[in-house]
Formats: C-alpha cells, structure tokens, sequence
C-alpha cells in the first residue's frame, strides 16, 4: 500500500510539473523581451511555490556564470546573503571551480543533484554547511539544463525541490528549449529594434543633408531673376545638361548642352515639355519623377537612367532633380524643378570592361579562375539540389612550350586563342570552357545525365585537336591531356573537384599524353607516394 501511495504521488507530482511546463512555455511564447522573459519564468515559479527556478549565463570571457534571475523569495535572498556575506545577484560560479557547472556548459549535459554538492563545490565547507542549513536546502536535489541561442549553450535552468525526480528531467529539457527558442526570439527583435533605430538615426542625418541642400538652394532662388543671364552663362559653360522647369513640367530655362543632346536650342525649348522631346514612356517617367520631387519637397538625387539622344545613340546618365523654390512673392512655395544631368557613358562602359576583366582572360577572352569557380559552385548547388551530375574537366595541351620556344610567344598566344574557339565550338552553350593561364584550360559540363558521356566529351575533344591549328601562315599540330571529375561520385566540393580533374589529368600526362582519364582515389595515393 505504502508503494502505491509512493507511485501515485510520483505520477501526480510528474503530472503537475508537465502541466506546469507547458503552461510556463505557453506565457513565454510570443514575449519579445528577455527582462520579461526572465519575470515571467519567476513569477510562475514563486507562484507555485513548490519549486525554486534561477537562470544562469555565461560571462562574455565563458569563464562563469552569473545569476539573471531567481524565483527566491526576497527574503530568502537576503537570508542567503547574510549567511554568505555576497550579494548572490552579483555573484558569479567559476567553471574551473564547479564539476557540475562545468558538465552541464561545456558538455552539453543534463543532470540531476543534491543541491547541496552544488554549493559544496563553490563555498568551504563550514560556510556551505551554514548556506544549506539556513534555507532548507539539505534534502532538495536540483535538474540542470543546458540553455541555448542560435545552437549554441549560453548558460543554466537550475530547477530545485525536495520534491525533483528523475522522471522529470524530460519536463525541464523541454522547458529549457522554450525558454532558449524565446530568449533567441528576444535577441532577433533586440536586433530589428537596433536595425529600427539606426535606420532612423541615418534618416534623420539625410534630412538634415537635404535641408542643407535645400538652404542653398534657397539662396541661389532668391538671386534667379537678377542674375538670369550670368546663370544661362554658367550653364552653357559646363558639359552637364542643366535645366529649370515649371509646376507645369514645361522648360523655362535650358543649358546648351541639354538642348543639343536633344537636336534643338535653348530657346526653342522654353514653353514645352518631355513630350516634345523623348517618346511617350520616358517623358510619362520624366513627369512622375517631377511632380514626386514638388510634392514632397524632397531632391531626387544620382538617378541613372538610359536616353536616346538625336544622334540615335543610347546615353547613360546620372539625374539630379530638386525643388525649385520661389522666395520672392510667395515664402518658399515650390514653383517646378531644377534638374542637372550627367552623361556617364563613358563611366559605365570603364566600369562594364572592368568588371569584365576581373573575370575573363585578357588574351583568350574566356573566363578566368574568377568566374570558373563562381559557375562552378552554382552547379554543384544546383546539382544538389535536383539530383545531378556535374563534370570537370583540366586541359593541358602537350608539348605547348616547344611552340613558343620555337615559334615564339605571339604564335603561342595565337594558338591558345584558337583552341579556346575551337573548344567553346565543341561545347553547349550551358558549358564553361576557361582559361587558367599559360597552357592550362578548365571545362564545366552541368547537368550531363551519366558519367560516361563525359569520357564521350573528351573523346570529341581529342578529335577534334586531330585537326591542325591555322595559325598565321603555320599549320599547329597539338595533342592535349584531359582529366575528369565527376560531381558527386569523386567529390562534392567545388574546389576538391577541380583537385581530382588535375591528379587524373597528370596521370595522362605521365602516361603518354593525347588521351583522358576519369578520377578514382587511387590516383590521389599514387600521386602523394
């Protein structure tokens, strides 16, 4: 009878500590706060009463842990620091001083303790007899638990009572990942919060630039009318197209270079709008963009934008349109818009043939490493993704030095140059063929459906170097070395794929040359003996 009782008090008390548990969850569910977090997990408990709750985390060195909260009762706190003459708020427990501390941190475990082993590691044994005896903690055990952010442990549940069993580690596992799935919640909106604020800040240091802007402005405006024609002066003297418009959108006053971009003068343009000038889409845009810049008050400012000038050609240029303000008669009113324009023609096409460099070849114009790898990672991801095949393959043409010592170095460039043509010839025009540099290029076959349509690649490759080369007046005959590899039966890292095309490809080269050769992991031993 007595074990009965004993079994039905235990299944009541684990009953009430997951019904308990889940409640504690539910309250912390949807808390964007981690001070809130904390008092709601201690009210609970301080309401209950049955258990005592305290959350721990980690200093920033991960050297101890601090106390961030506690369901102590106000006094049992102050009866603790009495005994123990710390403020146990600001207290810290050192790991190299706590074996259970230190189980529970860095090895990820839960575990389940007399409490009093707890203080009996971090306090002398007199003083930590004297703490255990004042607040009633010789007969109560306590559950530890891991809490984590992002999957990584950054501190303690410690739950304790007379009345804590095994049977209930579960119930506080499970509530420790509600309380780290709201505590890393909290450190998400902490940092839209931040993100907010800094947005914000950045705003409000923008309008204070487009105020500056603006007083300036104010300046020029109050000096228009008297200074009209220095104005027209200054404008046709710049290479920039400079114009006012009205409320209206029509031109009042045009620089010259504006008005011949657009095959007209000055003159002929004061009275019209965008609709006289530019098709029907782009003057429709012109307008949009003005009526913004005079409803709000605010500049639209390095707009860029393509135009057909009246030489028929496309132009880039960079658009600046801001308020035109009336200072004279009516205080500040906005009267049209004042825009400057641009060409950066030039510019884009520096910037188009830089970007272009960064990633191909200068003398063959194929891509480079650059742009190889960048291609090669998004098929192997895309492989990945569906469940397919990707090869690789290294090509060294043999014998290639002998061409430059005995031709010379442009007949050598010339060469490399038509090999490159005649492989992107051979290929898809979903394959990569690059160039390494030197003699050296690397072919990327996406999605082929079996491993052995690579070798027929390959194969097709070398017959097609049978042919002779047309060089100049010279007539090239050249063999190449090939190496696969395949994604994902030899590797599946990009750069470890480009490896094992090279290993095999040696190995071809060291048996003779003019062939292929698929990768296996032998060759990798062989080449490291």
């Amino acid at each position: 009878m007595e074990d009965q009782e004993k079994t039905e008090k235990l299944l009541h008390d684990l009953i009430q500590i997951i019904h308990f548990t889940e409640d504690v969850s539910a309250k912390i569910h949807g808390a964007l706060d981690e001070a809130k977090i904390h008092r709601i997990i201690m009210e609970e408990f301080a309401r209950l009463g049955r258990y005592t709750a305290s959350i721990l985390f980690l200093t920033e060195d991960g050297s101890a842990l601090r106390i961030a909260g506690t369901s102590l009762t106000p006094r049992q706190l102050k009866i603790g620091e009495k005994v123990s003459g710390l403020r146990l708020k600001e207290y810290k427990i050192d790991l190299d001083r706590s074996s259970i501390y230190r189980r529970v941190i860095k090895g990820g475990e839960t575990v389940q303790v007399r409490v009093n082993d707890t203080i009996g590691e971090l306090f002398p044994r007199a003083l930590a007899y004297l703490i255990s005896k004042t607040l009633g903690y010789e007969k109560k055990f306590s559950i530890l638990t891991p809490l984590k952010k992002y999957g990584e442990i950054i501190g303690v549940l410690a739950m304790s009572s007379t009345g804590v069993a095994e049977h209930f580690i579960p119930s506080v596992r499970n509530l420790a990942r509600h309380i780290s799935a709201a505590l890393e919640l909290a450190g998400k909106e902490k940092k839209r919060s931040q993100a907010e604020e800094a947005l914000r800040e950045a705003r409000d240091k923008l309008e204070v630039r487009v105020k500056e802007q603006t007083r300036e402005l104010v300046e020029v405006n109050e000096k228009l009318q008297e200074e009209h024609r220095l104005l027209q002066i200054l404008m046709d003297s710049t290479p920039d197209s400079i114009y006012f418009k009205d409320s209206k959108n029509r031109f009042v006053m045009v620089s010259k270079a504006k008005a011949e971009h657009l095959g007209t003068s000055p003159e002929k343009m004061i009275g019209k709008t965008d609709f006289d000038f530019f098709s029907e889409e782009v003057a429709r845009k012109a307008f949009t963009d003005d009526n913004r810049v005079m409803e709000s008050g605010k500049p639209l400012i390095d707009k860029v934008e393509k135009i057909t000038y009246s030489d028929g050609k496309k132009h880039w240029v960079s658009a600046t349109k801001i308020p035109w303000y009336n200072w004279y008669n009516e205080r500040g009113k906005i009267i049209g818009t004042i825009g400057i324009s641009r060409d950066i023609t030039r510019r884009r096409k520096a910037e188009e043939e830089v970007a272009y460099m960064a990633t191909h070849d200068a003398l063959t114009a194929l891509p480079n490493r650059v742009l190889f790898n960048d291609r090669l990672s998004l098929a192997v991801a895309r492989a990945q993704r569906e469940g397919k095949k990707v090869a690789v393959m290294t090509l060294d043409l043999d014998w290639f030095k002998r061409v430059n010592d005995s031709l010379g170095h442009r007949i050598g460039d010339r060469l490399l140059q038509a090999v490159g043509n005649r492989l992107k010839d051979i290929l898809r025009e979903t394959d990569t063929v690059a160039r390494m540099g030197g003699d050296e290029f690397l072919l990327l076959l996406p999605e082929i459906p079996r491993t052995e349509d690579a070798g027929k690649i390959a194969q097709k490759i070398l017959k097609a170097f049978q042919e002779p080369f047309a060089v100049d007046e010279h007539k090239l005959n050249i063999t190449t070395s090939i190496g696969i590899a395949i994604y994902p039966e030899h590797k599946e890292d990009a750069k470890a794929l480009i490896s094992c095309a090279d290993i095999a490809m040696y190995q071809v080269k060291k048996f003779g040359r003019n062939s292929y050769q698929l990768y296996n992991p032998n060759m990798g031993l062989e080449t490291s003996r």
